[in-house]
């Protein structure tokens, strides 16, 4: 039977079959339903079908799930079909790269042979190996496309190597994805263990780039390449970008809880419909006053009589997409609200919501909140727009000029958890910001920790040079509260001042002026929040923490008298272009970089001479002792001149 219609259940002597909603993916579901074949046939049980449905019932109930399994299996081909660059014409990709050339059967064309070669396979049991490479994007922005297309090459030859030592075979799915199927006679994943780790150790790969292994052991014959292919890759989606395992075999266990995750997606669909989520607040206050500056709305899920935890249900939701309904709904409520409270005459905060970086695939955030406020006649001051730093590394043009537009209307634009992942001073200089929120995790609760202090100082004292506020969150002991205070802190948030709390409760907090002050602004010194920045380097309140902890790749150069040397540099800079953090090595820069580039890098320091505010970007080749040759995108600032000698900072763009 065709999907497409509403889930309906067919029930006879207690016993009941439930037909997935369309839209939810059904491969998950294939084992139940080889199970439910077998005990309706036992039973020999019938099965009364809905009026909901208007498609023609197939003839048996083996009929049906064939029809099921037949369906998904097509869908999932023209799904990985469609993602192998490989099946476009022509000699280059969609960006005009030469593509890789890998002497492996691509995408459909490996589907189908891998559908003769097991039905040509005697064997008890058939092993699926699903492997990709960690920050593979990442390795094609340090190393260029080409070295790209060289990896690629070395690894799908080397899996062939042991695809055909093994009686198997081999395929390139696409991007970074390969799939093997090689037949086995054991039948226990422990037996494979050895094997496995020979596998993985004959793969050659650049240091913070291995590969990963999805593995699947099936001695079930009627398992189709797309079922071993799923079950190998969900596996492999375990220990994605985990350095401490290389591979992974799938279990029961991991089954079932993709199996949950799918009912749970069905269970959130209906409690949008239903009235089941709604948003809390947790208030933002001023920490030496304790008075409340704004608050931040949090999703909260009453699922079946009880809180489901957000850890529980947000990250399948940004998985599968379905966060952006989650969102537009808080976003609108919080609207709503705040319009609510200021027909009851209440003194409004902002009140920040979060966006996820999903949300910007699904819609333009921008026009959407531009639209609700004009909706419901707010003041954009009243809402805050909270984007997690991951997100800034994902799709930055779109996301800049979501937030110019959403600026020129009035709101205001907080950067969530920096600090926490791949934050830069070259991102803070190009996107137009207003709060930074940073997270005290990392300072211990009772005792000092030097370092832990010195990086939120920096931070702090870094946001506020550049014109920008910073809220402090998960503050939750008097100690970490006075620490702030003593560092320069002004707004903090944490379950010391506050837990996340009903709206009902934060009204009965804000109801009393006396209660709330004025918070963060709008950041509007940009121009001269540069010079305050170049007197934070002069000062030397950019320490070797601040450059460790929170710049990409970066470097502090002095050139003077014609020369250029190194004066500063960080850990990840060193790794990346094979210069040592050592003093001789350092003034020995002009060496690590051919003539040619060198005047590239001259040009770039003096075009960041004739722009202070914006500097100069361009693409600079390093040369590692090795011979190596490095690419790197930088953007270059001058921090200050001095008689005969120029202090720039460069920062990986």
């Amino acid at each position: 039977v065709p999907y497409g219609t509403p889930h309906t259940a067919r029930k006879t002597r207690k016993r009941v079959l439930n037909i997935l909603e369309s839209g939810i993916e059904k491969s998950i579901f294939e084992q139940d339903m080889r199970s439910i074949r077998g005990l309706f046939h036992k039973y020999n049980l019938m099965a009364a079908v809905s009026e909901q449905w208007v498609a023609v019932v197939c003839d048996s109930l083996e009929e049906m799930i064939h029809s099921v399994q037949q369906e998904t299996e097509e869908e999932k081909r023209k799904l990985l079909t469609h993602r192998d660059p490989g099946k476009q014409d022509g000699v280059s990709d969609e960006d005009g790269y030469p593509k890789a050339n890998i002497s492996l059967p691509r995408g459909d064309e490996f589907f189908r042979l891998a559908d003769l070669f097991l039905a040509a396979n005697f064997e008890e049991s058939i092993l699926s190996v699903v492997t990709d490479i960690n920050y593979f994007n990442l390795y094609n922005d340090i190393f260029g496309r080409k070295a790209g297309n060289v990896f690629l090459e070395n690894i799908g030859a080397i899996l062939r190597e042991h695809a055909a030592a093994n009686k198997g075979i081999c395929g390139y799915i696409g991007g970074d994805n390969f799939c093997l199927l090689i037949p086995t006679k054991c039948k226990e994943a422990a037996e494979l263990v050895p094997f496995i780790e020979k596998m993985y150790e004959s793969l050659k790969f650049p240091d913070g780039f291995s590969p990963a292994m999805g593995v699947y052991l099936s001695s079930d014959r009627r398992e189709t390449v797309i079922s071993l292919y799923d079950r190998a890759l969900s596996a492999l989606a375990e220990i994605k970008g985990d350095y401490l395992k290389h591979f992974r075999f799938y279990t029961a266990e991991m089954h079932s809880h993709q199996k949950e995750d799918k009912l749970l997606l069905m269970d959130v669909r209906k409690g949008l419909e239903t009235g089941e989520f709604l948003f809390y607040i947790q208030p933002q206050v001023n920490d030496k006053t304790g008075k409340i500056i704004g608050g931040e709305a949090l999703v909260r899920w009453f699922h079946n009589g009880e809180l489901i935890p957000p850890g529980r249900f947000v990250p399948i939701l940004e998985k599968t997409g379905y966060i952006y309904a989650v969102d537009t709904f808080v976003w609108e409520s919080v609207v709503r609200w705040q319009r609510e409270m200021m027909d009851r005459g209440i003194q409004l905060v902002p009140i920040s919501v979060n966006v996820s970086r999903v949300d910007f695939y699904f819609g333009d955030i921008a026009d959407h909140f531009i639209d609700l406020v004009k909706t419901y006649h707010l003041d954009p001051g009243l809402i805050g727009i909270e984007i997690t730093e991951s997100a800034f590394t994902d799709n930055t043009d779109m996301i800049l000029e979501a937030i110019r537009k959403l600026h020129e209307a009035g709101f205001h634009i907080l950067m969530d958890d920096f600090g926490s992942g791949s934050s830069s001073l070259s991102m803070l200089h190009t996107m137009d910001l207003d709060v930074l929120k940073t997270d005290v995790q990392f300072m211990s609760k009772d005792k000092q920790d030097n370092r832990a202090i010195s990086i939120v100082e920096s931070v702090i004292s870094m946001a506020h040079m550049i014109g920008m506020s910073v809220v402090t969150e998960g503050v939750e002991t008097e100690k970490q509260k006075e620490s702030l205070i003593a560092l320069g802190d002004t707004f903090a948030q944490g379950y010391y001042f506050y837990k996340p709390m009903p709206k009902e409760s934060f009204f009965e907090l804000i109801r009393n002026p006396e209660s709330i002050a004025e918070g963060y602004r709008r950041n509007r010194i940009r121009a001269a929040s540069q010079l305050r920045f170049r007197e934070m380097i002069r000062e030397g309140l950019v320490s070797e923490t601040l450059l460790n902890n929170i710049i990409r790749a970066a470097a502090v150069y002095k050139e003077q008298n014609g020369k250029i040397s190194i004066v500063q540099i960080n850990e990840l800079f060193s790794s990346i272009t094979g210069i040592r953090p050592n003093e001789e090595e350092m003034s020995r820069f002009e060496e690590h970089i051919e003539e040619a580039e060198l005047q590239k890098f001259r040009a770039l320091m003096k075009q960041a001479d004739s722009h202070p505010l914006g500097g100069s970007e361009g693409t600079i080749v390093f040369t590692r002792s090795s011979g190596e040759r490095v690419t790197v995108r930088i953007r270059v600032f001058l921090l200050y001149s001095y008689d005969d000698h120029h202090i720039y900072l460069s920062a990986m763009a």
